[in-house]
């Protein structure tokens, strides 16, 4: 089993993740893919979320 975590803190997530590829993979199929889609009900983290600046570097 994987020992992933994922929260908010201050607006900002905060994923916790285990080293392993199939470990990041279960986290994100299993917890953040779902939390960070505004259409997963009956509740996600997006309207908890900061909103940022684009990052420049990433255009």
């Amino acid at each position: 089993s994987a020992r992933a975590l994922a929260g908010l803190s201050n607006g900002t997530l905060v994923c916790c993740l285990p080293g392993s590829t199939n470990a990041v993979r279960t986290a994100w199929d299993g917890i953040l893919a779902q939390q960070l889609d505004s259409r997963f009900r009956p509740c996600n983290f997006v309207p908890h979320l900061k909103q940022a600046e684009p990052c420049a570097t990433r255009g």
